[in-house]
């Protein structure tokens, strides 16, 4: 009788806790040349990702084909396009259509609670109008009263404080 054991293949793309990462450059040499397809496989990426840093201004070496991109080039680019964490202060909230953290408009945010200690702070855009978010602990919220003129909204009923929480209650009538 001959016991299987499963191995679970991870690949060096899969990351267990779903996050992006960047594309480490370990395997890189500085100096030596690469082509699109070696560059992919050595970083784990797509040969389209590859290409599109090139269109976003990784230099090849030269213009023929196949595309050669020096080791010292490659690292340098990848290292120029590592963002750096944008922190907003306490008043902001970051806006995902301006890509930066934002002031609310008019000063003026709802505080909408969640949980009895936290709650979500719901404003609009001071640049495109766009609907904004950030999580705040409850303690911080007498801080921003401060800054912004926050109003504070009720929080959605939990389905448990409902006299009939079944979404069918109208069949009863109908019949």
């Amino acid at each position: 009788m001959t016991a299987t054991i499963k191995v679970r293949n991870r690949d060096a793309k899969s990351n267990p806790h779903g996050q992006k990462k960047m594309a480490r450059l370990r395997g890189i040499s500085r100096h030596r040349a690469y082509t699109v397809a070696e560059i992919a496989e050595r970083l784990h990426v797509a040969k389209g990702t590859v290409r599109r840093w090139m269109k976003a201004g990784l230099e090849p070496v030269d213009g023929e084909k196949p595309a050669l991109i020096s080791g010292d080039t490659l690292i340098a680019f990848r290292q120029d396009k590592r963002r750096t964490k944008q922190h907003c202060q306490p008043h902001e909230c970051y806006c995902f259509r301006c890509r930066a953290p934002r002031a609310p408009a008019l000063t003026m945010a709802d505080y909408v609670p969640i949980t009895p200690t936290r709650g979500n702070l719901v404003a609009l855009c001071e640049e495109c109008g766009t609907t904004i978010n950030k999580l705040v602990p409850r303690a911080k919220l007498e801080a921003l009263e401060a800054i912004l003129e926050v109003s504070i909204r009720p929080g959605p009923i939990p389905i448990n404080d409902i006299g009939s929480p079944s979404l069918n209650d109208h069949l009863k009538t109908e019949a």
